[in-house]
């Protein structure tokens, strides 16, 4: 277990020096092909519910797609985060209701309606690099793979497509999501399932 870990944090460090080269004007433009691609999925328009992170850094820049969501009548969600690793969706009706949170990252407010996520939900996972099994490195806290565990909900991973790599280092607590969305390509997750990718 331990190489592991140690073979996360060397992960981790190598993607952020990458990250870094990126540029603002570049991860807008790259944030808004894949908020488009989020738009034509079935999953999506199926969804009633979407649990979306709010992208900081080199993440995806999620405010696009929480827009357009609470426009089209979907229910939103963001993480409210607590204490070690615990992670609540609680609703928002628009990026006004965010307020400066834990690390920096904005937040629902403290009277935000808790989110009970299921079956037919579509679930936004952020990541630093993802492979196209689905599987992520985050920033290590742990939230997003308690959170996920055991969910029915649809996970689908929003990564840049320079940060998706070969092969991610985990573990048996890490959680497989079911589909990879880039700004050049989607891809479809687990055994039997049909790639699809578009450049």
């Amino acid at each position: 277990m331990a190489k592991i870990d140690e073979d996360k944090d060397k992960f981790r460090k190598t993607v952020r020096r990458i990250a870094d080269t990126f540029g603002h004007l570049n991860m807008t433009e790259w944030s808004g092909e894949i908020a488009e691609r989020v738009f034509t999925l079935p999953e999506y328009k199926a969804a009633k519910t979407i649990f979306t992170f709010i992208g900081v850094d080199s993440e995806v820049d999620t405010r696009p797609i929480i827009q357009r969501a609470i426009l089209e009548g979907k229910r939103v969600a963001v993480p409210r985060t607590f204490g070690k690793g615990i992670m609540v969706p609680c609703e928002i009706m628009g990026l006004h209701d965010l307020i400066p949170g834990r690390y920096g990252i904005p937040e629902p407010q403290d009277d935000a309606p808790e989110v009970l996520l299921g079956e037919g939900d579509l679930i936004l996972v952020p990541c630093l690099a993802c492979d196209l099994e689905g599987m992520r490195i985050g920033h290590g806290a742990g939230y997003y793979d308690r959170l996920l565990a055991g969910s029915k909900a649809f996970k689908a991973i929003l990564c840049f497509d320079a940060l998706v790599v070969e092969d991610i280092p985990y573990d048996e607590h890490d959680i497989r999501s079911d589909m990879v969305i880039t700004e050049k390509r989607l891809a479809r997750t687990g055994k039997g399932s049909e790639q699809h990718e578009a450049i």
